[in-house]
């Protein structure tokens, strides 16, 4: 009979799919929610923009009307960030992560609708940040972190007041006027100087310190308390990508006041890698072994990373930039009960019994509108299953398989020695939760009928 089902389910996901899209949107409007996606989805396209890290290029996916063609931006940027992407299938990704792109909202239950508000204002805010950066503009790396903020702050609390983000705007405006009015040097018209005066007052005098690997539990990578910057802006310790969007800021409104001059690159320790500050140093200077070049892409993406590790409910192995392996094979019920998501709890066999499941898969959601990385679309494919959204699940694990070519070169991306590859054993569980889904599907779909 599975079998049977099995063989039915091609003709009926479609048809499950937009049915499950029709009660979503249902659902929206009758919360008063409007989607993160245009529900017009304008012609969509793939804008390939390189990051001023020299480890990457970011791959995004954005809306317009007036879209360059691939095969056009491909000629001058390649491939994107450590990807294995074929040339028949890089477009199929930008499309289909898109198309399945749903926001993560949880149901507000009885509480008041102000919190979804703010979670869509702030999810607004960072799409903004991210096509202002992907025009070569200049973007405030602090603000973009704190959008990333108000939206999990929102998410997590159900809080009716907003996360007060111009209020910690001004925590760095008053920093900047104190260094402006008792530390800013008498040589401005050196911009080596005045930075490096700016590292002294921030890292000495303020004492901002890094997150230190003694801080870590069990490779777990930097908390989450130390990277949502509206914690480290009072409690001055964060992770080394946040001090970064903080330092960068502050130049930026430095430069702004007319009191910064001149280029400058800012560089950052490579996430898991080396320990210490980022610090500043002139374009032609080569970035040191064990650093990178700090743009906001890197620093939002590494800081999005970061969350999306500390909120994973199962077992990280250490070493891996995705979850997927564990999460899959919780999903297929390799350990049992252990690891199958029960109303939002997850108890895995070993390793953390903790994890925040609603703000994993905003991080990686936001991580796949950011850049379109098959293997993020992979591991978002697999929480939304474990949430119960099967078809959207669905429709994720299958862009995947399509995007992802095995024969393609990768490039190396920061603290990793070569960019990403499915093992034999991924590929195999990716089958398996692929099939399970489609005989739930065409059981659904038996029962409707």
């Amino acid at each position: 009979s599975r079998q049977r089902h099995a063989n039915m389910a091609s003709a009926t996901i479609a048809t499950m799919h937009n049915q499950a899209q029709l009660a979503t949107q249902s659902s929206r409007v009758r919360h008063g929610m409007r989607s993160t996606i245009s529900p017009s989805l304008p012609r969509l396209h793939a804008r390939v923009a390189r990051s001023s890290t020299r480890h990457r290029t970011v791959l995004r996916v954005c809306a317009a009307d007036d879209a360059k063609s691939l095969d056009e931006l491909r000629k001058t940027t390649g491939f994107g960030r450590g990807k294995a992407l074929s040339t028949q299938t890089e477009g199929k990704l930008s499309g289909k992560s898109v198309e399945i792109m749903q926001a993560a909202w949880a149901d507000g239950g009885g509480f008041s609708g102000a919190w979804k508000a703010y979670m869509q204002k702030a999810r607004d805010d960072f799409l903004a940040f991210r096509d202002q950066a992907g025009r070569g503009e200049i973007v405030d790396p602090m603000m973009w972190c704190l959008a990333i903020a108000a939206e999990d702050d929102a998410n997590s609390t159900h809080s009716v007041v907003e996360l007060p983000v111009a209020t910690y705007e001004k925590r760095l405006t008053s920093l900047v006027t104190e260094f402006i009015n008792n530390y800013l040097p008498d040589d401005k018209e050196d911009p080596l100087k005045v930075a490096k005066a700016v590292e002294q007052y921030l890292f000495e005098t303020k004492k901002f310190t890094a997150a230190t690997k003694q801080k870590v539990i069990d490779n777990e990578m930097y908390s989450p308390y130390r990277v949502y910057i509206h914690n480290v802006l009072p409690q001055v310790c964060g992770a080394p990508t946040v001090l970064a969007a903080i330092y960068i800021s502050f130049l930026l409104r430095l430069q702004a006041a007319g009191h910064l001059t001149g280029d400058l690159r800012v560089v950052l320790p490579v996430l898991g890698g080396v320990e210490g500050l980022p610090f500043s140093q002139l374009p032609e200077e080569e970035v040191p072994e064990g650093f990178v070049e700090a743009s906001p892409e890197y620093i939002v993406a590494e800081s999005l990373t970061t969350l999306k590790m500390g909120y994973w409910p199962w077992e990280w192995i250490p070493g891996h930039e995705y979850g997927f392996l564990t999460t899959a094979q919780a999903a297929i019920g390799m350990d049992g009960r252990f690891g199958r998501g029960v109303a939002g709890t997850f108890v895995p066999p070993k390793g953390r019994p903790y994890g925040d499941v609603k703000r994993a898969l905003s991080a990686c959601e936001r991580l796949v509108l950011l850049r379109a990385d098959a293997f993020q679309l992979r591991d978002y494919g697999v929480l939304l299953y474990h949430v119960g959204r099967v078809p959207e699940a669905y429709e994720a694990l299958k862009g995947f398989r399509e995007a992802y070519d095995p024969t393609a070169p990768t490039i190396p991306i920061a603290g990793f020695e070569s960019g990403p590859r499915a093992t034999e054993q991924e590929t195999e569980l990716l089958d398996q939760l692929i099939k399970q889904i489609e005989v739930q599907i065409a059981e659904q779909s038996l029962e409707l009928s």
